[in-house]
């Protein structure tokens, strides 16, 4: 067996309910904890090649998914493209389900306190042309902002990865360009529609 040391200890605040910490998600302690160790450690956070984490949880997530998410919220361990500002799902009528986007878009710029004019890119899911081209009249969108790297159409609608193939294009387009805000939106089968809202932060 090899052998093991022990470098640094340290663990979160303990809270209690509706204390000082009841708005604060146990991810974002872990992560200072982390960042918190490498830093008293005086390591190369490079080195790090695993995380394992304990964490209780009343909502009942699995402690591997704090441990994770940790990993990804540490300023230390990892070097972020983007922060998501605002993620969120609205319902609309299940029968003309493909206009969801358009509400759901309304919804969370009102939510972010954002307009649409505050958005550099937008990535609205081409599953058929006419989705965007609906989205831009009701919302008065830029054009010249809309789905600048070509449309699911022309780039493709992977099944189960659609999502990730609209933010990973935003990322990029942002990236290129130095500019701040994206938006991605699509629409869902019942009526439903997706929005999140990211931030660039390595223009």
């Amino acid at each position: 067996m090899s052998e093991a040391y022990i470098v640094a200890a340290g663990r979160t605040a303990g809270g209690r309910r509706r204390g000082r910490l009841a708005s604060v998600h146990p991810v974002d302690l872990a992560a200072q904890l982390l960042d918190g160790l490498i830093d008293r450690a005086a390591i190369d956070p490079a080195l790090v090649e695993d995380v394992v984490m304990g964490c209780v949880g009343q909502g009942g997530e699995q402690s591997q998914n704090v441990a994770r998410n940790a990993v990804l919220a540490s300023r230390r361990l990892a070097d972020p493209l983007a922060r998501l500002h605002h993620v969120s799902v609205l319902g609309h009528d299940p029968v003309i389900m493909l206009e969801a986007p358009i509400p759901a878009t309304a919804h969370a710029l009102k939510k972010s306190g954002m307009s649409i004019a505050d958005i550099d890119a937008y990535e609205i899911n081409e599953a058929f042309a006419s989705i965007p081209m609906a989205w831009l009249q009701a919302t008065h969108a830029d054009p010249a902002r809309l789905n600048r790297r070509g449309g699911s159409i022309a780039l493709g609608h992977p099944l189960g990865a659609t999502g990730t193939k609209l933010l990973s294009t935003l990322l990029c387009t942002l990236d290129a360009r130095k500019e701040r805000w994206g938006l991605q939106v699509m629409c869902e089968g019942g009526g439903l529609a997706n929005v999140t809202i990211v931030e660039n932060l390595r223009r």
